[in-house]
């Protein structure tokens, strides 16, 4: 038979993780009197947004070993049990948000020192809070404040102004093509990526020092019970415990840059009554205390005993205590049903509210794609269609047009791969055990147990002994 021929080698199989950041723009317009289905909105604001997409690779590189971490000295003839940890593979998303997390930074983009980050439901995407950013080239807003007064002018030319200034923003690079701006929106995200990837450096890090494999608990492990012993007995054993490290390469990359119009909610007025009746499945899912349901089921006639507490008002009270958290569970709940005409529809009456008819309210809505609307948080997004039709229909004038068509070639999807960072990782893989006799031999003493050699002795007697 044939040697079995050796494996080839695989290509592409890097990890990958999105990363992304949402940028609210001034207020368009503040809209008092728009309706969210049957629920009124309280400070509802329309405004610009852009979305940035960073794509992360981890490029596996070689395996490489760190210095001995300890020593373990075996006596002559002594035999000892070890668990053996390994680590079979990584979630990069994982790693990534708990870093971000845990990270603490001195910089106004972030809320008490730290980065909020969300996973998508895919388990692929790591996404950062939602920053506002007035006027691009000003100070940045800290995270969850207002932006200002009220835009005025067509809002086409707002829209294009704004988004056009994020262009600049996101894809400058500093000025000496080493990478994005340092106050810039990709210079501000990327050092959030970059303070991220040293958390996970010093923790994996910490394996010189520790026996723990991993601070990460969906990092998959493995542990292997190995036993040893000291065949001298004439000098020691010592056992040497050196990690082994993976070594990636993460590669960070703009590659994705999403605009559009965003509706900030503020906060849904719930009805003090018929919550229950109207919206069971939302208080079923939503409710963070689930004892309330009883009050709910009360108004439906399901359980008496609550009646009371039906017709005070107590669900109702309940959701406006906690509107701002509600709220978001509101839009969160309504995108899960896919009750986008809902959603649509305080969008495109603040859309109305700033132009002087339906029909021009009909045309500039053909700049944003509709059925693409969703939603993060307190807000409701409409990306941009197509940048022709958009440019079309955002009403601008003829400069303006062609200032903003220049800067949409530049976030193309085929020209956009803006590489922002790279970065050497090292994580923990292992451990390797490396046995070494000891340097001091005692005289007099054969180096291995000796044989008997009687020969009365027969090979039973022998291996009985042995044994």
């Amino acid at each position: 038979m044939s040697d079995c021929p050796p494996y080839n080698a695989c290509d592409d199989i890097d990890g990958r993780l999105l990363i992304t950041r949402t940028i609210d723009g001034p207020n368009l317009s503040l809209n008092e009197d728009i309706a969210l289905g049957e629920f009124q909105l309280e400070g509802a604001g329309l405004r610009p947004y852009v979305r940035l997409g960073f794509l992360q690779q981890w490029v596996v590189k070689e395996m490489c070993i760190g210095p001995v971490r300890s020593v373990l000295g075996l006596a002559p003839g002594e035999k000892v049990t070890t668990d053996v940890r390994t680590v079979d593979s990584y979630e990069f998303t994982s790693l990534v948000q708990q870093a971000m997390e845990s990270s603490e930074v001195s910089t106004n983009t972030r809320l008490e020192g730290r980065e909020f980050v969300d996973t998508n439901w895919d388990g692929n995407t790591v996404d950062l809070s939602k920053i506002t950013v007035g006027e691009w080239g000003s100070l940045w807003e800290v995270i969850g404040a207002v932006a200002g007064a009220v835009v005025g002018g067509p809002i086409g030319a707002g829209v294009g102004a704004w988004v056009g200034g994020a262009i600049d923003d996101a894809t400058s690079d500093g000025g000496g093509g080493g990478g994005p701006a340092p106050n810039s929106a990709t210079g501000k995200v990327v050092s959030v990526i970059e303070e991220s990837l040293e958390t996970i450096q010093k923790s994996q890090s910490s394996h010189l020092l520790t026996e723990r494999s991993s601070s990460v608990s969906r990092t998959r492990e493995r542990s292997t019970t190995r036993s040893f012993e000291n065949p001298y007995f004439n000098r020691s054993l010592g056992l040497r415990f050196s990690p082994v490290f993976r070594h990636f390469e993460v590669i960070t990359t703009l590659f994705k840059f999403e605009w559009g119009l965003s509706l900030d909610i503020g906060k849904v007025q719930f009805p003090k009554y018929g919550m229950g009746q109207t919206h069971g499945d939302f208080l079923a899912a939503r409710l963070t205390d689930q004892r309330l349901l009883s009050v709910a089921n009360a108004e439906l006639g399901i359980d008496d005993e609550f009646s009371t507490s039906a017709r005070n008002g107590v669900i109702g009270s309940h959701l406006n205590a906690n509107s701002e958290q509600y709220s978001k569970k509101l839009l969160r709940h309504m995108h899960s049903k896919r009750d986008l005409n809902t959603l649509q529809a305080p969008v495109a009456q603040a859309l109305r509210s700033k132009v002087r008819s339906n029909l021009q309210a009909e045309e500039l809505g053909k700049a944003f794609q509709w059925s693409s609307t969703y939603t993060k948080d307190n807000s409701i997004f409409v990306p941009a269609t197509t940048a022709d039709l958009a440019l079309k229909k955002l009403e601008l004038k003829s400069s303006e047009k062609e200032a903003f068509a220049k800067k949409l070639k530049r976030i193309a999807v085929p020209e956009l791969k803006i590489v922002v960072s790279k970065k050497d990782i090292h994580l923990f893989a292992g451990t390797q055990i490396e046995a070494v006799a000891g340097n001091c031999v005692l005289p007099d003493v054969p180096v291995t147990r000796p044989v008997p050699t009687c020969c009365c002795s027969t090979q039973a007697e022998l291996a009985s002994e042995e044994a």
